[in-house]
């Protein structure tokens, strides 16, 4: 009996709406040698009787007693898989066609690379959710999000022998596990839409939105501390605040994180844990979206024009005359 070359892992919880396609998606694929593996998490609509229409050998489900969520339904999926590769997919997005095909070849043909997923098109709108390219870059920009998309990747079996997705998370779990895996693997981003990806009210993300945001800074840090920075000097608290903009910021506040991103470069010079180009490119992005965020986004907590013009008189010079000028055009613009 030959083995599938690849398992697509597809948890499934209350999709009766959705699951239909995504099976639907992957039965058309232009690659046939695989498994799918469909972990139901504990469904109580009528998930179930849609995948069991399907009269197809390579369609496997398993039924969780309750819902458990979908990291311990991935990990369920992963035990049961027999394949040198693996896939992961949501049960209400839609892969492209040759989604397998042609992350299969980049993974066969590219000993260094473990990891292989891709740009996203959302449903119904035209628009691109696009990833960075290459490792390095994927590595830096885990610093301010998720660099890739865990229903759109393809993977190297052997990465679940010493790593699993955490079942503690509800949510924020492939954020969370490609934290660890980055350092362990080659991670890379197809340069073109191999997954539709579906937008609606009951997504776990869109409910979990603040909890997520809290769980996605904590991530962060853990990043940033792979330099060994300066903790007493620039506390957890300081740091928060700055990526959650949701407390008051004094002005002393801000500069000393404004010098905080300076002393990141600094300790990444001497450490050298990040690509240093990719590294300053993240920091400057960081400080213009805080910059951004106080001088020309409508503030909730309790900045004032006299907090502004104070805070002027730390920005770096170029900062300032940018911001300056900016509210000049915009005040041109208003009369």
């Amino acid at each position: 009996m030959n083995l599938p070359l690849i398992s697509i892992i597809l948890p499934v919880y209350n999709r009766e709406r959705y699951v239909a396609d995504a099976i639907e998606s992957i039965l058309k694929q232009t690659y046939e040698n695989f498994e799918l593996i469909i972990i139901d998490d504990g469904s109580t609509d009528d998930s179930i009787e849609f995948i069991e229409k399907y009269d197809d050998s390579r369609i496997k489900l398993f039924q969780l007693p309750f819902n458990q969520g979908l990291s311990t339904a991935r990990n369920r999926g992963i035990e049961n898989s027999k394949g040198k590769y693996i896939a992961f997919m949501d049960s209400d997005d839609i892969s492209h066609p040759q989604r397998l095909v042609k992350q299969i070849e980049i993974l066969e043909t590219n000993e260094e690379i473990w990891v292989c997923g891709s740009w996203l098109k959302l449903m119904n709108s035209g628009v691109i959710i696009k990833h960075r390219k290459d490792h390095k870059e994927l590595l830096c920009q885990m610093l301010i999000n998720c660099p890739l998309s865990i229903g759109a990747v393809s993977m190297r079996a052997e990465i679940f022998e010493k790593e699993k997705f955490n079942e503690k998370l509800r949510f924020g779990e492939d954020y969370e596990f490609w934290s660890r895996v980055i350092w362990k693997t080659r991670l890379y981003n197809l340069q073109e839409s191999l997954l539709f990806y579906r937008i609606h009210e009951n997504q776990n993300s869109i409910e979990n939105i603040h909890s997520q945001k809290l769980l996605d800074i904590q991530i962060r840090l853990k990043m940033f501390k792979k330099l060994a920075y300066d903790q007493k000097r620039f506390p957890d608290n300081l740091i928060k605040k700055h990526f959650l903009f949701d407390e008051y910021i004094s002005v002393k506040e801000f500069a000393q994180f404004l010098r905080w991103l300076e002393h990141i470069d600094e300790q990444n010079r001497i450490e050298q844990i990040y690509p240093s180009l990719e590294l300053h490119g993240i920091l400057c992005q960081i400080r213009k979206k805080l910059i951004h965020q106080i001088y020309f986004i409508e503030s909730k907590i309790g900045i004032d024009k006299y907090w502004r013009f104070r805070a002027l008189g730390i920005l770096k010079w170029a900062d300032t005359i940018d911001v300056l000028r900016k509210k000049i055009k915009s005040s041109m613009r208003k009369r």
